[in-house]
This record gives C-alpha cells, sequence and structure tokens, in this order.
C-alpha cells in the first residue's frame, strides 16, 4: 500500500512539474480504474505470496508491476471507451409530432462519453434524433414512454452490471423539436454543441465530470451540472443574459464575457441587445470552470 501510493504521488508530482497533470488525465486514471480494477487482486495476490519463504523474491517482482499497473491507469492512450459501434439508430416518435411539445433524453451509463449536436441533415418528420454508440459488450436499449404532450426517450445499457462498463452515445437531433437532456452516470465526458437546437433544460449529474457545453441560444434554458469533480467550459453565444451560479469547496472560475459578479453568484451580458436568458447551476466538491 505505501509503494502504491508513493508511486501515485511521485507520477503526480511528474506530471505537474512537465506541466502536463490535468483534469483529463484524472479522468483517463478513474476510468482505466473502473474498467482495469481486477489487476489489484493479482497485485494483492503476489504480495500475499511474496510473505512466503522460497517465494520473497516475489516482492521484486511486485513492485515493477505496481508501477508498471499505475503508470497504466495514467497513461493508456486510448479513448473513452472502447469496443463495437452502432450507427444511425432512430429515435422515432409513436405519436404523431404535431402531438409533441417537448422530447425528453435520458441517458443513464455508468462511464460514458456522451455528445449532443443537430443532425447535419433533414431527417424523417416523425425520427427526432438518430443515435450512434460504442459499447464495450452488450448493447444500449432505447425506451419510449409517452406522457401527455412529453415524449421521454430513456437510453441505458440492457444489463444491471454497467458500473463495469463504459459507452460513448452521439446523439444528432432534429431542430424542429424542444428538448430536455438528462444525463447520469459516475464518470462523464459531456459535449453540448447545440447549434440550432432547442434545448431548454440540460441536466448532468456525477461522481466526476468533464464537460463542455455550449449555451443555446434563442429560447430560456436551464442548465445543471452536478458533480463530486468537476471541470468544464461553458460557450456563451451573442444577446445573452445569463445567470450563472458556482458552489463548490474548492474551486477555479474564469469568465472572459463581461459579467457583474455578487459572491457565486455571475450575471453575464453578451452583446448589445438581451434577447434571451440562461440560468446556469455548476456545483461540485471541486470545481475548475472556464466560460467565453
Amino acid at each position: 500500500m505505501k509503494l502504491a501510493i508513493g508511486l501515485i504521488i511521485v507520477l503526480i508530482g511528474v506530471f505537474l512539474l512537465l506541466g502536463v497533470f490535468s483534469a483529463d488525465i484524472f479522468l483517463v486514471f478513474l476510468t482505466n480504474l473502473v474498467r482495469f480494477w481486477p489487476a489489484i487482486l493479482i497485485l494483492s495476490g503476489i504480495s500475499i505470496l511474496s510473505g512466503i519463504r522460497g517465494l520473497r523474491w516475489l516482492r521484486y517482482v511486485n513492485g515493477v508491476l505496481v508501477f508498471a499497473f499505475i503508470a497504466f491507469l495514467f497513461l493508456w492512450p486510448t479513448e473513452l471507451v472502447p469496443g463495437t459501434r452502432a450507427t444511425d439508430i432512430p429515435l422515432t416518435l409513436s405519436k404523431a409530432p404535431a402531438e409533441t411539445r417537448i422530447v425528453e433524453i435520458r441517458i443513464d451509463v455508468a462511464v460514458s462519453d456522451v455528445s449532443v449536436r443537430p443532425a447535419p441533415s433533414e431527417l424523417n418528420r416523425d425520427v427526432v434524433g438518430l443515435l450512434d454508440y460504442t459499447l464495450s459488450s452488450g448493447s444500449i436499449t432505447i425506451r419510449e414512454d409517452v406522457r401527455g404532450e412529453r415524449t421521454i426517450f430513456t437510453i441505458a445499457p440492457d444489463t444491471d452490471f454497467a458500473w463495469i462498463r463504459g459507452a460513448s452515445v452521439d446523439l444528432r437531433l432534429d431542430d424542429d423539436f424542444t428538448y430536455e437532456i438528462l444525463v447520469n452516470g459516475a464518470i462523464l465526458k459531456v459535449d453540448v454543441d447545440p447549434g440550432t437546437l432547442d434545448i431548454a433544460r440540460l441536466d448532468v449529474k456525477s461522481g466526476i465530470c468533464n464537460f463542455t457545453i455550449g449555451v443555446p441560444s434563442g429560447l430560456n434554458s436551464r442548465i445543471t451540472v452536478e458533480a463530486g469533480i468537476v471541470a468544464g467550459n461553458l460557450s456563451f453565444p451573442e444577446n445573452l443574459k445569463a445567470s450563472l451560479i458556482t458552489e463548490a469547496g474548492i474551486r477555479s472560475v474564469s469568465i472572459g464575457s463581461d459579467y457583474d459578479r455578487d459572491g457565486r453568484r455571475y450575471s453575464i451580458v453578451t452583446g448589445e441587445q438581451e434577447l434571451f436568458s440562461s440560468e446556469i447551476t455548476i456545483k461540485g466538491g471541486i470545481l475548475r470552470l472556464r466560460g467565453n
């Protein structure tokens, strides 16, 4: 245990010295730890065996393996999740599009790389969007639930053991609908480029979250991000009046746009006209936020 803690501290010190330690590296470390944690059992077994007379040489082997494993957790150069990919899966309405006022999309994946953007071309009238996903194993299910003028699509893995998996979810949405998007997970990387989309509500909840979110233009919107560790960037469109609230035990906040500040509340105005407004709340134990 002392060896592992010491090596972690050494590697963090090296990364800080080189100026490469960031929330992304920390996210990679925790993602790899979630996926490859059984290796800890192997290292623990070797450590126990090294206490037997005649096998004490294993402690040197174990030391090398511990160092290699910790370096692997920090440096393994892969995307958030590998695996097979399914593309162009339609999110199809079961009722007439004219009867749908709100489309709510719920994404529930423990380890997930989520992106939301406008569809590059026109879709069929009853299709609200296309889904691409990558999953290490199994598949993702889409469940539709109609409640009056609201249609809810729930996107989740087809297993109760999602905590040992990860996924990438890429949504390309039609701009004829108004959306509410809710994302839940343990470790999340979220990229939202609203473009021409009407996103009235965006909620992100996770243990660790790295996000890049463009604030929607053309309508009043509400954005909430809650996580234990949060690192992210906000992009503000022109002619916006935004109220930004940050709550964190440790925080670093830098806003490039004009703003007034009252404690943890920032009032942000972009452009000469205030055509629409947004309420943004970012909460975390540790928070790093940049805005422009």
